[in-house]
């Protein structure tokens, strides 16, 4: 991430907006279990916020999912809580939106 002047404009390839660089983390699933992938260099839409990786970033998230990502090699260990939304009860419609409040109604 160099000099914002020396960065040549690349284009997103669904939207054909502009995109910029910045450093992201990744959820994967793998064998059922949640997996945390930090510090990646993408490029990221500005308006669709698709992300895209350049093939030396593209190798090492492959490597990682060839080795089954091995706990032994993971920076830390989290605990993550898991919510079902089977359990979440929905009030009657045409009541206030729990986030957006009275102006937003559920319809």
């Amino acid at each position: 991430m160099g000099n914002p002047e020396d960065e040549i404009e690349i284009r997103c390839e669904y939207c054909g907006s502009a995109t910029h660089e910045d450093i992201v983390n990744m959820c994967h699933w793998e064998e059922g279990k949640l997996i945390v992938i930090e510090d990646i260099k993408a490029r990221i839409c500005d308006q669709c916020l698709e992300q895209f990786y350049d093939p030396e970033t593209t190798w090492k998230i492959d490597k990682l999912r060839q080795e089954r990502f091995p706990p032994e090699k993971a920076e830390r260990i989290i605990q993550v809580p898991v919510f079902s939304l089977k359990r979440v009860q929905v009030p009657e419609w045409n009541v206030p939106h729990p986030v957006l409040g009275e102006g937003e109604a559920i319809e």
